[in-house]
């Protein structure tokens, strides 16, 4: 007879056979599974999953265990930010949480991860696949800026003065007065500091909240 403690199936060669004949095994893992070992009613050696048939019925079970997986952390570029996970290592349908923390001059951009795990947000969790993960926080320049104006109506074109490093990257922005709200980005050319963005006008302007 053949039985498993969950995690896999098992099944063997034939249903009965005469005492001194050659019995296999056909152990079958569940994914994030493994055969850990047998266990029979009556002794007999069990080698590569074939085993002699003693002068009695017998019962082999197999025991099947968890996979335990690693998880490879990474920040994009080097030296921009940490990675941290609640677990260096996990079985399939652990919760796992990772956090991205950026260093001075950067600010989180997204998560890369293989395979593909849905993260967003620089706190955030997953369910441990039945597999390796890789997990890789992207992080973006973060530089300080002004504007040439403190007061503005709509259409205005507004000067934003951005302190940045000498190679060329991209700026993203973000102005807000009351509920309106334009965020984007601006591509600067290298040695060039500033930009010109301009107020939106529309049923959202800045001026008609005034």
């Amino acid at each position: 007879a053949m039985g498993s403690g969950g995690g896999g199936t098992l099944s063997a060669s034939t249903s009965s056979a005469v005492p001194g004949s050659t019995v296999t095994l056909y152990p079958s893992a569940s994914a994030g599974y493994y055969l850990q070992s047998y266990s029979t009613s009556t002794y007999v050696l069990i080698t590569n999953n074939t085993f002699t048939m003693p002068n009695s019925d017998i019962t082999v079970t197999a025991t099947f265990a968890k996979r335990t997986y690693t998880i490879t952390k990474a920040a994009s570029p080097s030296g921009a930010g940490t990675v941290t996970t609640s677990k260096n290592t996990a079985t399939m349908g652990e919760s796992i949480t990772v956090q991205a923390d950026a260093n001075t001059g950067y600010a989180f951009k997204e998560w890369q991860t293989s395979p593909n795990l849905g993260l967003s947000g620089a706190n955030t969790s997953f369910t441990m696949p039945a597999s390796n993960v890789s997990i890789t926080a992207v992080y973006r320049r973060r530089s300080t800026g002004s504007l040439n104006k403190t007061s503005m109506t709509d259409g205005d074109a507004v000067t934003l003065t951005i302190n940045s490093e000498s190679a060329a990257y991209t700026h993203t922005y973000e102005l807000s007065f009351g509920t309106g709200m334009t965020t984007g980005e601006i591509s600067l050319s290298e040695g060039v500091t500033s930009a010109t963005i301009t107020i939106p006008d529309g049923a959202s302007s800045w001026a008609r909240q005034i």
